[in-house]
């Protein structure tokens, strides 16, 4: 049914965007607060009747805590909507059953306190289904579990699901309503409100007469809206880079301080006699003071704390002990104090007040309420006078209702998490398993030699020779595998709630000579993927443990080359090279030479040998020695160990090793020069070869994949006297013990 109206005449602008919203269908939670004469509860009336009045098949439920607090209250609210609108005639009110029915549709607004939960299950509609729920007075409900029941019971079975919740924010910040305030989750729309939005002639001259009288007694202030705070989060990790931190002349116990926060400091000329982050007390000498840096990371942390027009970020960058572990809670008690925009100037006669503590006083637009001293300014006379701000409704959470991530917890493999009691977000890092590295490249083949006669008819005193032969080189080492993907994101939950992940599986090192290992498995938890972050040099390092997750991999070792075959001539023959090393394994020695003398020109012998030349090391494995025989061949090359596959969640593989090379073959001589004129067969004579590669080694798999958790549980605190760890009670300024 369609109907025609003129927003500003129905409702105040400032609740223009968020009725845009809900007809855009962008809405399942309005979260509507402030204090009195903000007319969230004359929107939310007129809205639920607009939303009926377009969908003919809804119906709405509206509660309050007490059923006797329904008929003077928001009952009468719902009355006065429907003559707002103009179609008071078309909506039929009765108290009993305490309803009101659209009459051309039938469709029904009805109205129950939760004294007795079980009213609810009389609940019986002649067609359709709840779409819209209103909890007046949230914060007198007896918490969220409560609402979250009766929001599963009543919205069920339609397209369209939209709750609306409303209240003045207790003057306690451990209600729990302000603590629901302060959390968000996905389709809720907060929105604050405060009298001056409403139209004046809405709140009625009265309404604004005491208003005016209490504004010249108590001045108040308003500050801009804040539409969102921006906390940012620091961590620092230990790098690889060097600085100097001092060089000159100390005197003995001189007090160094760093302009950036460094490790791993080392003295020459000097000696560090205790140390810190940032500074360092030296013993009297000259000399330099040397460290390594941290890397300095940031993340920003967003809450966002009222809706306008105008974006209004409130930032803070400097807070450099803001960490993880508390930055969630401490953007959210800023956006707790941001959301109060009211702030009341008065003077008091001083007794003690300081900025944080919670005052009473009368509002200057009546009534009780509290506040926190914002600043505080005292005149020195025949008395202390201080003038005070305090900020209207805000009151400091208490520590034990600060949600500092002091819990930590690792999953990996696969399965089903369930929230702890007590937990209503969570901080989850999902970590990729690490890619595989690349396997090691083979070494080369040491050269071999050859004895060749070119012609068949020689001269006395000819001869025959070939020289020494090269060494193969070492294969490559392989190159390491990246750390797995990081995806980091705080969530809402709540207790009991169970969440399924997948932690991806290692990726596959590369086999053989320089194969490329695979990517690691993808890791979830519920909706979340490490797919959305990405992988870094210096990967994940755990706030808590200090522990470095997802780094990439170490690359591998080169293999080494082969020695040089030794020389042969007329004057006898050289000893084989040794292969090169690779610390601390060491190449192998060359082979001795070979000298044969012999009666029968024709035999294949030759009479001298260079000697074969060592293999190359590799990384764990010595090269083979060259021949000290009369073969005169190479050593073999070294075939590496295989390398360590890392535990660490995320981490890449560890790159394969090279092998190493072969050592060259001896250089062979043969002489005649004792006999007369011969004929000799043309061709090859002999051959000998060059050591055999080493295999290159395969690289490591990846580390497997992993979510951490990182939570705090909110504390109870015990009736009674707050004690220390010692079991002493805590006094305040004057001696007093404090009590809860």
């Amino acid at each position: 049914m369609s109907m025609t109206y003129k927003l500003s005449e129905i409702m105040p602008p400032a609740f223009f965007e968020l009725h845009r919203r809900i007809r855009a269908g962008e809405v399942t939670e309005a979260l509507c607060e402030g204090g009195r004469g903000g007319a969230k509860s004359s929107f939310i009336s007129e809205e639920i009747e607009l939303q009926m009045m377009r969908h003919p098949d809804t119906h709405a439920v509206v509660l309050r805590r007490k059923e006797n607090t329904l008929r003077r209250t928001v009952y009468n609210q719902y009355i006065w909507a429907a003559g707002a609108l103009g179609v008071g005639s078309k909506w039929k009110a009765t108290v009993s059953p305490m309803e009101l029915t659209y009459l051309p549709t039938g469709q029904k607004i009805m109205f129950f306190g939760l004294d007795d939960p079980g009213n609810l299950k009389s609940i019986k509609l002649p067609f359709g289904y709840v779409a819209y729920v209103h909890f007046e007075e949230l914060d007198q409900f007896r918490g969220p579990e409560e609402v979250r029941n009766v929001e599963q019971s009543l919205l069920r079975g339609g397209p369209i699901a939209i709750t609306f919740k409303s209240f003045n924010p207790p003057a306690s910040a451990a209600n729990w309503a302000n603590q629901y305030a302060r959390e968000s989750k996905p389709g809720q729309v907060k929105h604050h409100s405060t009298y001056l939005e409403t139209p004046p002639e809405w709140l009625g001259p009265r309404f604004i007469a005491d208003a005016e009288h209490l504004k010249a007694l108590r001045p108040m202030a308003y500050e801009s809206k804040v539409t969102e705070v921006s906390v940012l989060e620091h961590q620092y990790i230990k790098g690889t880079e060097e600085v100097t931190l001092f060089e000159g002349v100390a005197e003995e116990g001189d007090i160094i301080q760093f302009e950036e926060p460094a490790y791993g400091l080392e003295a020459s000329g000097f000696s560090v006699q205790s140390s810190g982050a940032n500074y360092a007390v030296l013993s009297a000498g000259t000399g330099t003071l040397t460290g390594k840096k941290y890397v300095h990371m940031t993340r920003d942390v967003r809450v966002p704390v009222s809706e306008d027009e105008v974006s209004n970020v409130v930032e803070v960058k400097e807070a450099t002990l803001v960490s993880l572990t508390n930055s969630a809670a401490v953007a959210q008690r800023l956006a707790g104090y941001y959301q109060y925009i009211e702030a009341l100037d008065h003077e008091v006669v001083y007794d003690g007040e300081r900025p944080g503590d919670v005052v009473a006083f009368e509002h200057p637009y009546g009534g009780e309420s509290k506040g926190c001293i914002k600043d505080t300014a005292i005149t020195m006379g025949g008395r202390l006078v201080a003038s005070e701000q305090a900020v209207i409704g805000y009151v400091p959470p208490k520590f034990e209702t600060e949600e500092v991530l002091d819990e930590r917890v690792v999953l990996t493999g696969s399965g089903d998490y369930t929230v702890p009691e007590g937990v209503y977000t969570l901080t989850v890092v999902c970590i990729q398993a690490g890619t595989g590295a690349q396997a090691g490249f083979d070494g080369e083949p040491g050269g071999g030699t050859q004895l060749i006669v070119t012609t068949k008819e020689q001269d006395a005193g000819g001869s025959w020779s070939d020289t020494q032969a090269d060494g193969g080189e070492g294969g490559q080492k392989g190159a390491p595998g990246a750390g797995g993907k990081v995806y980091r994101a705080t969530i809402d939950v709540v207790p009991g709630q169970v969440i399924h992940y997948e932690c991806g599986t290692p990726g596959v090192g590369g086999a053989t000579n320089g194969a490329v290992g695979a990517a690691g498995g993808e890791t979830t938890f519920g909706d979340l993927s490490s797919a959305q972050g990405a992988s870094s040099e210096i990967g994940y390092v755990d706030p808590v443990t200090e522990e470095e997750l997802a780094k990439p991999g170490t690359e591998g070792v080169d293999g080494a080359a082969g020695g040089r075959g030794g020389q042969a001539s007329s004057r006898g023959g050289d000893y084989g090279e040794n292969g090169e090393d690779v610390p601390p394994n060491t190449g192998g020695p060359g082979g001795p030479p070979y000298g044969w003398k012999f009666d029968d020109y024709t035999s294949e012998n030759v009479r001298i040998y260079g000697g074969g030349a060592g293999g190359g090391a590799a990384h764990g494995k010595d090269g083979e020695p060259g021949s000290d025989s009369p073969t005169a061949v190479g050593g073999a090359g070294a075939s590496p160990d295989v390398p360590k596959t890392p535990d660490k969640i995320g981490a890449g593989g560890n790159g394969g090793h090279g092998g190493g090379g072969g050592g060259g073959a001896g250089g062979l001589f043969a002489s005649a020069e004792a006999y007369g004129p011969s004929e000799l067969p043309a061709g090859i004579w002999i051959t000998k070869d060059g050591g055999s590669a080493g295999k290159g080694s395969p690289g490591s798999n990846g580390g497997p994949g992993g979510v951490i958790l990182y939570f705090g549980v909110r504390k109870k605190l015990v009736s009674g006297p707050i004690r220390d760890k010692s079991g002493r009670a805590l006094l305040d300024r004057l001696g007093r013990r404090l009590i809860v």
